[in-house]
C-alpha cells in the first residue's frame, strides 16, 4: 500500500490552518507526508530580505515540528498566480507529484475567497486525473479557517460537512 501523502499549501501556513491536526495524526500513523508550498515571498513581491528571511525560518520550523518527509517550494509570487501560464504551474505541481505519487493529496477548498485557493485547488485537480495518475487514490478539501469564512460567493454554501462513513 502507498503510504505517500501530499500537502499542498498555496502559501506557508495554509497547511497548518487547514488541516495541522490531520497532518499529525498521519505521520503519527506513519505515513510519509510531503508539503508542498506554491507561493513564496520575494523581493520583486513586495517583501523585505529580513521578512523573507524570516519566513525562510519559520517554514524551517513548521517542516521540523511536523517531522514532513519533504518539503517542495515552487516560488511562486502570491497574489498572482493569475497571471502565470496554467501551463506553467500545472507542470510544477506535476514533478513533485511524480517525484512523490502520494496516494492521498490534501488541497485547498475552491471557494475559499483567496484567489490563490481558488487557483490552486483547479491546479491540483488538474494535476489529479486519474489516467495520468493513476497512484492518486483520494483527493481532500481542508478548509483554511482565516479564509473559507470570508467567501461570499453566491453559489457557495459553505465548506462541506463531511457525510457518515458507511461501514463495509
Amino acid at each position: 500500500m502507498n503510504n505517500s501523502i501530499l500537502i499542498v499549501a498555496p502559501h506557508a501556513d495554509d497547511e497548518t490552518l487547514g488541516c495541522g491536526g490531520t497532518i499529525l495524526r498521519f505521520i503519527q500513523e506513519g505515513y510519509q507526508v510531503h508539503w508542498l508550498i506554491v507561493t513564496d515571498m520575494s523581493v520583486t513581491s513586495g517583501f523585505s530580505l529580513s521578512d523573507i528571511k524570516k519566513r525562510d525560518k519559520e517554514i524551517k520550523k513548521v517542516f521540523e515540528a511536523y517531522q514532513f518527509s519533504s518539503l517542495h517550494r515552487l516560488r511562486f509570487p502570491p497574489a498572482q498566480l493569475e497571471t502565470i501560464p496554467k501551463r506553467e504551474l500545472i507542470k510544477a505541481i506535476s514533478r513533485v507529484m511524480f517525484q512523490i505519487k502520494p496516494s492521498q493529496v490534501f488541497t485547498p477548498y475552491r471557494n475559499d475567497v483567496h484567489s490563490d485557493h481558488e487557483i490552486v485547488f483547479d491546479l491540483v485537480t488538474s494535476v489529479t486525473k486519474v489516467f495520468r495518475y493513476p497512484f492518486v487514490k483520494k483527493i481532500y478539501a481542508y478548509e483554511t479557517i482565516s479564509e473559507t469564512d470570508f467567501g461570499m460567493k453566491p453559489e457557495d454554501r459553505g465548506f462541506p460537512l463531511p457525510k457518515k462513513q458507511k461501514s463495509c
